[in-house]
């Protein structure tokens, strides 16, 4: 058999058909929710740590006001 003959074998296109790429792949919803649950919590942790660090100095403040005990 010659060097590069096909052996019956379809041709191997360097780029698969768009048909193909554009649907997710199996189990990307799951993936997707995960994601937006991360998000969603470590924003929730990130915001909680920054009023810590800006409402400490206030919280002489809030004590006499009543607020904190």
């Amino acid at each position: 058999m010659a060097y590069g003959q096909n052996r019956g074998m379809p041709p191997v296109h360097p780029y698969p058909d768009y048909e193909e790429l554009k649907g997710d792949s199996p189990g990307s919803g799951l993936r997707k929710f995960f994601l937006a649950v991360y998000i969603l919590v470590s924003g929730l942790v990130a915001a909680a740590l920054i009023a810590l660090v800006v409402l400490a100095p206030s919280r002489r403040y809030l004590q006499d006001a009543g607020i904190l005990q």
